[in-house]
C-alpha cells in the first residue's frame, strides 16, 4: 500500500513542512490543497515547495480550492466570480449563487485558462479536482440559468422542470464531466503525463449527494481523467470514525470500471490507533493508495509536533512491507 498525505497550508508556512521526515516514514505523495487568492500572489513560493517535494523523490498534487466550484465548502468566494456576477449559479427561488456555473462560457473559458497557466507555473505530477459540481441542500438547487435552461431545452424539448428531475440530473452530471473533461485538457496541453483525478462530494454510494458529481461511474469514464478519490467517512473530518473502509472500498469498486484507479482519502479520526487499525485492513484486502488529511495536523512550526510525529510512526508502520515498489498506476511524468 502506498500512503499520501492531504495538506491544507497557506505558503507562508510551507518552507516549515517538514518534506524530509515524511519521505522517511514512507509517505508516497503529497496532495497539497492550493487556495485561488493565495496562489494569486504566492505562485512561486509554491512552486518551490514543489522543487522540494520532488528532491525528496515525492510526488506532489495540486488540489486547487475556489475558483468558482472547487471545494466550494472551504472556499466558496472568487474573485472573477464576484467581478462576473452573471456567471453564478441561480437557484431554485432565482438567487444567484457564490457558485459559478459549469455551463457558462465566459466562466469556462476563465477556469481553464487558470489551471493551464497554474500548470506552467508549478512543476506538479498531477491535480485533484474537489468536488466541483452545483449547489444541493437545504431545500435549494441549482442551476437555472439560461445557459443552463438552454442546454435542458435542447437536449430533452421541454422547459426546465421546477424539480430534480432525473433527467436534469443527468444533464447536471454531463455538465460536470464536461467540465473536468475541459480541466484535464488544459493541464495537460502543458503536459501530456500530468494526472486528473477527481474528487467527488463524500458520499456512502455512487448517487448520495446530487451536486452533479455523484455518478461516479460517469466521471470515471470522462475524457481525460485518470481516476477517482473517494473519502471516507462521509462525516466531516471523521466525526463518525474510519469502521467501514473496506466494506466501503469494496462497494465503490463494483460501481467503477475494473480498469479505473481508485484512491481513498481516509479523514482521521483523534485515535490515530483507530487509523492505524483501519490502514492495516485496508491493506490487506489489497486497496492500491490511501491519501490520509487529519484536520488535528499542524504543519507550521520548525519542528514537527507530536501529533505529525505520531502521524509518521503510522505511515512508517503501515508502509514498511511495500517499501521500493512502485507507486500507483498513475499517468505522470514520473511514469515516463
Amino acid at each position: 500500500m502506498h500512503l499520501g498525505l492531504v495538506l491544507t497550508a497557506p505558503p507562508d508556512v510551507l518552507e516549515q513542512v517538514p518534506v524530509e521526515q515524511m519521505e522517511q516514514a514512507g509517505a508516497w505523495a503529497l496532495f497539497l490543497r492550493c487556495f485561488e487568492d493565495e496562489l494569486r500572489w504566492r505562485a512561486p513560493v509554491v512552486a518551490n515547495f514543489s522543487q522540494r517535494v520532488h528532491e525528496q523523490h515525492l510526488r506532489l498534487f495540486l488540489v486547487p480550492a475556489g475558483y468558482g466550484i472547487l471545494a466550494a465548502e472551504q472556499q466558496p468566494s472568487s474573485l472573477f466570480v464576484q467581478v462576473h456576477p452573471d456567471t453564478r449559479q441561480v437557484d431554485n427561488r432565482g438567487r444567484r449563487l457564490q457558485r459559478a456555473c459549469p455551463n457558462n462560457p465566459r466562466y469556462l473559458e476563465w477556469f481553464t485558462t487558470s489551471m493551464r497557466t497554474l500548470a506552467w507555473m508549478i512543476e506538479a505530477d498531477g491535480f485533484a479536482w474537489e468536488e466541483p459540481g452545483f449547489h444541493f441542500g437545504r431545500g435549494g438547487w441549482s442551476c437555472r440559468c439560461h445557459y443552463c435552461e438552454e442546454l435542458y431545452v435542447g437536449r430533452e424539448l421541454n422547459p426546465l422542470p421546477m424539480e430534480l428531475t432525473p433527467s436534469l440530473l443527468s444533464l447536471r452530471q454531463q455538465s460536470v464531466a464536461m467540465l473536468v473533461t475541459a480541466a484535464s485538457a488544459a493541464v495537460k496541453s502543458v503536459d501530456s503525463g500530468l494526472a486528473s483525478l477527481v474528487m467527488p462530494t463524500p458520499g456512502p454510494q455512487t448517487g448520495a449527494v446530487p451536486t452533479g458529481n455523484e455518478n461516479w461511474r460517469s466521471l470515471a469514464a470522462a475524457e481525460g481523467v485518470d481516476g477517482l478519490v473517494l473519502t471516507w467517512p462521509p462525516a466531516a473530518y471523521g466525526e463518525g470514525g474510519t469502521g467501514g473502509a473496506v466494506g466501503f472500498c469494496t462497494a465503490a469498486r463494483a460501481w467503477l470500471p475494473p480498469t479505473a484507479p481508485l484512491l481513498l482519502r481516509l479523514m482521521c479520526c483523534r485515535d490515530l490507533t483507530e487509523t492505524e487499525i483501519t490502514l492495516q485492513q485496508l491493506r490487506q484486502v489489497g486497496v492500491q493508495a490511501v491519501l490520509i488529511e487529519d484536520s488535528s495536523l499542524y504543519l507550521g512550526q520548525k519542528r514537527p509536533g507530536r501529533r505529525a510525529e505520531e502521524l509518521f510512526g503510522v505511515i512508517e508502520t503501515v508502509t514498511r512491507a511495500d517499501r521500493g515498489r512502485s507507486g500507483p498506476a498513475i499517468s505522470s511524468p514520473t511514469d515516463n
